[in-house]
């Protein structure tokens, strides 16, 4: 369940990311804006499970010291995937959309600058077709 509501805060701050990107905005500001959109709600989903967790944490009685150990685990792993989420989505989106823009944009110039890149450019006239082989009966 950790891992679920951490995959989707991360999801969601990408797509609100991705759709400010496609209105006009800068990758840095459309991750700054997609996190700042989404930052609310990420930390009350997470204060709501650390808050449901507690009774685990503050257990007593039989089994008391596995309930605690999980408790302990399990709100510190929120608490810890929500402020890495908040932090490191958004610089992570902004890297990973710079360098996909960045790689786009050679490829899109070596293909001007250099035609034989292009497959639909090459003169296959002077390449000669292999006779078809000759199947042996036996």
């Amino acid at each position: 369940m950790l891992i679920g509501l951490s995959a989707k805060n991360a999801i969601l701050i990408v797509e609100f990311a991705v759709a400010n990107y496609k209105r006009g905005m800068s990758v840095t500001e459309s991750a700054l804006e997609a996190s700042r959109l989404r930052f609310r709600p990420i930390v009350m989903t997470a204060l709501a499970f650390i808050v449901g967790c507690i009774p685990l944490w503050t257990a007593s009685g039989a089994g008391s010291v596995s309930r605690r150990i999980l408790g302990t685990v399990v709100i510190g792993g929120m608490a810890l995937s929500t402020i890495v989420g908040v932090l490191m989505v958004p610089v992570t989106f902004s890297v990973v959309e710079r360098l996909s823009l960045r790689l786009k944009r050679i490829i899109r110039d070596s293909n001007i600058t250099n035609p034989d890149l292009d497959p639909t450019s090459l003169d296959l006239s002077d390449i000669e077709e292999d006779e078809p082989s000759k199947e042996v009966d036996a």
